[in-house]
């Protein structure tokens, strides 16, 4: 098989499992979010949502190439990242049940240790 059949393949089986995945939060959710008889996919829907951001992320790293992503320029520009939105933390941390994680980013929360 080419690599390009190889890719095709792994995508659609990533598909169906984002898939599955949505089908089993639909089933076990449903009734924990109904509201006056009408079930919500309230978390269906922040969970679709997600892995459409992840998909995007993936697809533009895979287009990116493996020796871009080996750079030391990029590494050490992820890891600065990294630990200034760690240390982002305690200065605009969130507390979110006695533990300040988040980092408010108005519409979402976002948890850097993730």
């Amino acid at each position: 098989m080419t690599p390009r059949a190889l890719r095709f393949q792994l995508w659609l089986i990533v598909a169906a499992l984002c898939g599955f995945g949505l089908v089993m939060i639909a089933s076990t959710t449903g009734m924990m979010t109904r509201t006056e008889g009408a079930v919500t996919f309230r978390f269906v829907t922040v969970q679709a949502a997600a892995m459409g951001i992840g998909i995007v992320a993936a697809l533009v790293i895979g287009l990116l190439g493996a020796d871009r992503l080996r750079s030391s320029l990029l590494m050490a520009t992820a890891a600065g990242v990294t630990l200034c939105c760690l240390a982002a933390v305690l200065v605009f941390g969130a507390e979110v049940n006695g533990a300040k994680r988040w980092i408010n980013l108005g519409v979402v929360k976002f948890q850097p240790a993730e």
